[in-house]
Order: C-alpha cells, then structure tokens, then sequence
C-alpha cells in the first residue's frame, strides 16, 4: 500500500472530528471519499496530506510514518489540492503553478529547462496553455481551480489527493478534469459531492460523522439503503445506453 492510515483520530476542542479511521491506499488506484457535508472527508484528506497533525494514530507514506519526514519528502511523493486555497493576487498564472516546482528545487538543483518543459505539460492538461501571463485576480472561479491543480501535477507526485476537485467547474471542465486524473499514472484520493461521479472510481470510502463506514468497489458500496442511511434520500439505479449506472434521488417523503 502506498498510503496507509491506522487509527486514525483528530478531535478539535474536546470533538471529534475524524474518529479511528484506517484506511490502505493501493497504488494506482483513484480512490474516492464521500459522504454529506460535515461527515469528515476534508478533515481526513487533511491528515493523509500531512497539513494536519492526528490527535491519535498513524500516517503512513510508502511504509515510512509521515511524522518522521520533512516536508520535501512528503512534497516530492504527495501533493493536495485543497477546496478552496488562497494565492497571492500579485501572481501570475505561471507564477502560481511554478510554486508546485518547490520541492525539487535546491541550491543544488536551481531551476532548469526541464523545469520550464513541466509546467508548460501541466498548464496544457488543465487547459491553460496560452494562460500563463494572466495575473490571478483577473481568473473566474473555475480557472483559479484550474491553475491549483496544474501545480499540484507540477509537483510530478506519486499520490495526488483532491477536495472536491470539480467545486467552481462548468461541466465541461468537470468531465476534463476527472479524465486527467483517473488518465494519470499516479495514485489519486478524491473527496467528491457528486455519487455520479463516484461511481467512476476503483473504489470508493464512505464517511459520516467522522467515521469510515464501508471502502469498497462502487458497485458494492453505493447500495439504496446505504444512500438512504448515510444520505436521507432514496436512490435508483439505472443504466445508462453505454451500459453504466446512473443513480437517480428523491426526497423522503
């Protein structure tokens, strides 16, 4: 396993947050967390990134606790990119993804032609090739959301772990977005919303309340009870002309 949690606990003012959540991430895979608001993914994806410390339990990054690594290590095998993340408006877009170069810089290893070749690869897989003069301030919602991933690929990570990815996306660049990265050769940890869009992962983890209540294929977990239990509504399943399943919702009357 190339990311492994065990016991994993973090508590915030007496509460608990994430509670005892162990979970193995198989390399390659494109893992996705769900769950309702407040159940505790982003918190989780937050102890796995390292950003946050666990009140109590275990991370562990190819079989190493991440507590003993610093923080170029973690950065050159895993990257996050967070819901919502603030850059300095000063920023070009190129600026802003060049940052995701950082950890392989060193007096060492100044900045390179190769470095130039890998922001240009990345800006082009967000579609923002043609960008890269355009100061932050001046992005829409989407764009900015864009510009973060390229400099989370910038990294060149092993393990790619997004909170809710698709938050500001028109559809297009929703679809584009979630093909980049199941299309990627690296392990990815998704928080999303959207069970439709769970349903394209390997496997998924279902949270609520700050536990992990089920990891499994989506064709396993995503069961009709199971969404009305953790979710409060109904759910249908049915298939699509292309042969995969579409979920449909209703209220509980």
């Amino acid at each position: 396993m190339i990311l492994t949690a065990e016991d994993l606990s973090w508590k915030v003012r007496g509460t608990r947050i994430v509670e005892d959540v162990s979970l193995e991430v198989r390399e390659g895979e494109t893992l996705g967390l769900i769950g309702p608001n407040g159940s505790g993914k982003s918190t989780l994806l937050k102890l796995l990134a390292g950003i946050l410390t666990p009140s109590s339990g275990t991370v562990m990054l190819q079989d190493q606790p991440m507590m003993r690594m610093n923080r170029r290590e973690v950065g050159q095998t895993l990257a996050f990119v967070e819901q919502q993340s603030d850059t300095f408006e000063r920023l070009t877009v190129r600026d802003a993804v060049e940052l995701g170069r950082t950890a392989w810089l060193s007096a060492l290893q100044p900045w390179s032609a190769a470095d130039d070749r890998i922001v240009a690869e990345v800006l082009r897989q967000v579609d923002m090739a043609g960008m890269e003069k355009r100061s932050w301030h001046t992005l829409s919602g989407g764009e900015k959301q864009r510009v973060h991933i390229a400099r989370a690929l910038a990294q060149q990570p092993k393990i790619l772990l997004l909170d809710e990815p698709t938050n500001h996306l028109d559809i297009q660049h929703q679809l584009s977005i979630l093909g980049l990265i199941k299309a990627l050769p690296i392990t990815s940890v998704i928080a999303l919303h959207d069970l439709n869009q769970a349903m394209t992962c390997d496997r998924i983890g279902v949270m609520s309340r700050g536990s992990l209540l089920a990891v499994g294929a989506p064709a396993e977990i995503l069961t009709p009870d199971l969404i009305r239990d953790v979710f409060g509504v109904t759910a249908r399943f049915i298939e699509d002309t292309d042969g995969s399943r579409l979920i449909r919702f209703q209220s509980i009357q």
